[in-house]
C-alpha cells in the first residue's frame, strides 16, 4: 500500500495541512495559507486531524473532525460525541483502501477517548461529502436541515440479541438568524470561513472586491465561536443580505455578479 502510516496531526504538521490544495495549481490556491493559519490556531480546539502519508512523510490523505462541543456548525449535539468535518484522499491513490485506514484509526481515537459516536453533515453533491459513502460505513441520517444531511454512526458496542435499542442521540439544528448590522444597501457577512480553502479564497476576492462598491456595499467580519453559532445559527458562512452564499468555488466575475445583482434587488 503507498500510505504506509496514518497520524494524528500536531503542530508540526501544520505547514502540511490540507494536501487537497498544496502543491495544486486550483482556482482556490490562494486559500491555502490562511486556511493553514487557521488550523494552527484552532488545533486541538475547532478542529483535530488525521493524515495519511506516504514512506518520505508527504501527505496523500486528511481526515478532520472536532469534539461537538466546539463545532462551528449550527446545531447543538450530544456530548461525547465528535464531528467529521471533512475528509479526503488524492486521486491518485484511491482504491488502496486509505480511506478506510483513515477512517477505522479516527474510530479507534475516538473509542479510546470514551466518545458516544460521531456525526458527519453531508450532501448530495456528489465530490463533497456525499451522504451515501457515509451509508456505506453505517451512519444513519437523523435529520434534514437547509445545509443538508445531518447523520450519525454510534461507536457503542452492538447490543446482546434481545436487549434494548440504543436511543438516539440529541440533536438541535439551530436556524439561522443573523443581525443586520449597518444600513448598506448590501451588507456582506463573513463568520469564520478559514476552515476551507476554498471559502478562504472566496473571502480574500470580497476583500478585494467590495470596495469598489463603495458606500452601496459593507463587509463585515467576524471570528466563528459557539456563541456566534448560538445566537445567531451561523458558525461557518458568508451571507449577503442575511442569506448565505458562495457554497462551493466561485470566481472574481461570479462575486461581481452576485453583489451587482443584489444592489439591483435593493429598492
Amino acid at each position: 500500500m503507498l500510505a504506509q502510516f496514518t497520524m494524528l496531526v500536531s503542530d508540526k504538521d501544520v505547514p502540511t495541512a490540507y494536501p487537497c490544495v498544496s502543491g495544486k495549481r486550483l482556482p482556490w490556491s490562494n486559500g491555502l495559507e490562511p486556511s493553514r493559519e487557521w488550523f494552527g490556531k484552532n488545533l486541538g480546539s475547532h478542529v483535530e486531524g488525521l493524515h495519511a502519508c506516504t514512506g518520505d512523510g508527504s501527505p496523500v490523505g486528511h481526515l478532520y473532525w472536532c469534539r461537538s462541543e466546539m463545532c462551528l456548525l449550527p446545531y447543538q449535539l450530544e456530548p461525547r460525541t465528535s464531528v467529521l468535518l471533512c475528509e479526503w484522499v488524492d486521486s491518485g491513490v484511491r482504491g488502496r483502501g486509505i480511506a478506510r485506514e483513515m477512517f477505522s484509526r479516527f474510530t479507534d481515537e475516538l473509542r479510546a477517548q470514551g466518545q458516544k459516536g460521531v456525526f458527519v453533515e453531508t450532501t448530495d453533491e456528489t465530490a463533497f461529502m456525499h451522504r451515501t459513502h457515509f451509508e456505506k460505513r453505517g451512519f444513519k441520517q437523523l435529520l434534514e436541515s437547509p445545509r443538508g444531511h445531518l447523520m450519525w454512526l454510534s461507536l457503542a458496542v452492538l447490543p446482546t440479541p434481545g436487549a434494548a435499542s440504543e436511543p438516539p442521540p440529541f440533536v438541535r439544528y439551530i436556524p439561522l438568524n443573523l443581525p443586520r448590522f449597518t444600513d448598506a444597501r448590501v451588507e456582506v457577512v463573513v463568520v469564520g470561513s478559514l476552515f476551507c480553502p476554498v471559502t478562504a479564497s472566496t473571502l480574500l476576492i470580497l476583500r478585494d472586491v467590495v470596495p469598489t462598491f463603495g458606500e452601496a456595499v459593507k463587509l463585515l467580519e467576524f471570528e466563528a465561536s459557539r456563541q456566534t453559532v448560538q445566537e445567531w445559527g451561523a458558525g461557518h458562512g458568508i451571507f449577503v443580505n442575511g442569506k448565505e452564499r458562495f457554497l462551493g468555488p466561485v470566481s472574481r466575475a461570479s462575486v461581481l455578479e452576485v453583489l451587482t445583482t443584489e444592489l439591483g434587488n435593493e429598492p
